[in-house]
This record gives structure tokens, C-alpha cells and sequence, in this order.
């Protein structure tokens, strides 16, 4: 998958003619899959190559990264990414977005959700870009809102129910299970010497929205395996931090994770993140966290049955 970075107007990548996927996809929901999927058929009908125009994060906190999504668009199929500065293009009129951008990557034909709006002030509107695509030759299809539980899919409801903690109602509407990904680091040792065996530590962008800090059960996907677990997000307040990390014990697995890559699978609340009185206080409440993840799991300790990791 080729990945194009578009900083100017006028810099506009021409390899060859693409069947374009237009939208932030913020979480890649199921209607965004559509949108995916859509791409794919478009291209293949025409002899263009899919593709996917999406602008880089905006200020607001995302459900999922960039190269989040771009994981998620290569394997759906998408052959090329055109990534745009939001900045750059935020000015420029439906119709030089059509005449102009669309054209300029060489667009056969584009796909855009019910609700798409594009151009200066979010004037344009699917109507328009169905008019506009039409008188440039392009082909346009529209896709109708997805419905999960009798709620239409959308970046903004999963917004807000991750916010809220809702994390079965994310779940719905994703299609999954709401999930971080990233290279395990070495954090301060401090979960090596409460749990008596290390966390693995991820970094957590400040562009990433997050549910409420605390404790969940959670899966810890390495090298395709995963793993139960039982996660702390959050800032350790009981030793005065303000980072945040995502910290995943592993219930019955150890061993030198450090430089993977794992998705951390965020499936039930256990409880608030609070401060401790003491580093042996958080360490009891840490034992009964695993116990009850163990319970949740219905996974025996391997001290107690002889099963190892």
C-alpha cells in the first residue's frame, strides 16, 4: 500500500487512476467498511486502483490513530492513501476540491457516506459532489448510514459512548472491541516489583480519545496469540505521575516483550483509577484486580493448576 503525503494544494501524487474513499474515518466503524468495501468493487469495475483521500488528525482526540487506520485500509484492500494537511486544503471550494484535488490524484470515481460534507465551511454536501463528480466523468456512490441496536454508526456516537465508559456500546457500533496499539516500552519497573512480574507498557498519544482511566479485562494480542489480561489506564496517581500509560499484566503468560507490537483489546470495566495510601495497599488491590480477571476469564492461576504461560 502506497501512502501519499499531501502538504500543498497544488502537490497533488498521480501514479495511475484510483476509485477514492473519502472521510476522516475516525474508528473505521462499519460504515466506514462500506465505504472500504465500495472502494474496492468501484475500482475493480473500472481498472483503477482503490484508494482512500483522508485529511491527517484534526485537534479534537481520535478513536483510533493514523496508523491505526492505515493498518485497518491495507487490509481491506486499499492500495493507496492519500493523506492531506487539513490546513492546507481547508479553504478550497467544493468545486476545487472536485475540479481540482480529485482530479489531480486522478480519481475514476469516488464513494463518500450519506452524511459527507467537503469544501470551505462545509458547504458541499452529497448532492453536490454527486453533481460535481458527474460533470467530471467520475463515477459516485453514496452509502446509506449503517444500523447497529437501532443506532445509526458514526464516529460521534462512539465518541461519546467511550467517553462515557460505555464500553459495550462501542463495542457494538465498532464491530470489536474498542483497542490501543503499540510498541511495548520500558516502563519504571514499578509493576515488576508490586506484581513480582513486569507490565507491559504502552505510550498513549494525547491525540488518542480515551474511556475513563481505571482498571479493565482485557485481551493483549501478540504476534497474532491473545492473551487474557487485566489493564490499568491511567496516570498512577498513587506515586504522583501524570503520564498516561497503558499498563496489561498477563495472566498466564511472561516473557521479553519489549520492541513488539500489541493491540490491547478493552472488553469490561473493574474499577476507577484512585489513589493508595501506600504502594502495599495498591499492591492488595492489584491481587484482587487479577483474581477477579481471572474469574471473568474463568482462567486458573498457574501457580495453583501447573499450567505455564
Amino acid at each position: 500500500m502506497k501512502i501519499y503525503s499531501i502538504s500543498c494544494v497544488d502537490d497533488l501524487p498521480h501514479d495511475g487512476a484510483v476509485f477514492v474513499a473519502l472521510g476522516n474515518f475516525d474508528g473505521v466503524h462499519p460504515g466506514h467498511a462500506a465505504l472500504l468495501s465500495a472502494a474496492c468493487e468501484g475500482a475493480l469495475r473500472t481498472g483503477a486502483a482503490p484508494a482512500v483521500f483522508t485529511f491527517r488528525q484534526s485537534k479534537a482526540p481520535a478513536v483510533t490513530t493514523l496508523e491505526e487506520r492505515l493498518t485497518v485500509f491495507k487490509q481491506a484492500g486499499i492500495e493507496a492513501v492519500f493523506v492531506a494537511d487539513f490546513q492546507a486544503f481547508r479553504e478550497q471550494s467544493p468545486e476545487g476540491f472536485v475540479r481540482h484535488t480529485l482530479k489531480g490524484i486522478g480519481a475514476a470515481g469516488v464513494v463518500c457516506g450519506f452524511n459527507f460534507r467537503f469544501g470551505h465551511r462545509a458547504v458541499g454536501n452529497v448532492e453536490l459532489l454527486t453533481a460535481l463528480a458527474s460533470a467530471e466523468g467520475m463515477d459516485c456512490k453514496v452509502i446509506a448510514p449503517v444500523i447497529r441496536d437501532g443506532i445509526t454508526v458514526s464516529s460521534t456516537e462512539i465518541r461519546r459512548r467511550l467517553t462515557e465508559g460505555d464500553l459495550a456500546g462501542v463495542s457494538s457500533l465498532l464491530g470489536r472491541p474498542w483497542s490501543v496499539t503499540g510498541e511495548v516500552v520500558h516502563g519504571r519497573s514499578v509493576g515488576g516489583k508490586i506484581l513480582s512480574s513486569p507490565t507491559l507498557n504502552l505510550p498513549i498519544s494525547k491525540d488518542r480519545l480515551l474511556p475513563p482511566f481505571g482498571v479493565y479485562f482485557t485481551e493483549a494480542v501478540i504476534d497474532g496469540i491473545a492473551y487474557p489480561a487485566v489493564t490499568n489506564l491511567g496516570v498512577r496517581p498513587t506515586f504522583g505521575e501524570s503520564e498516561v500509560l497503558c499498563e496489561t499484566h498477563l495472566l498466564n503468560a511472561s516473557g521479553d516483550f519489549y520492541g513488539k507490537t500489541v493491540e490491547i483489546r478493552f472488553l469490561n470495566f473493574r474499577r476507577a483509577e484512585r489513589r493508595f495510601a501506600s504502594a502495599e495497599e495498591l499492591a492488595a488491590v492489584i491481587a484482587e484486580d487479577i483474581a477477579a480477571a481471572r474469574r471473568y476469564f474463568r482462567c486458573p492461576d498457574p501457580l495453583l493448576s501447573g499450567i505455564r504461560g
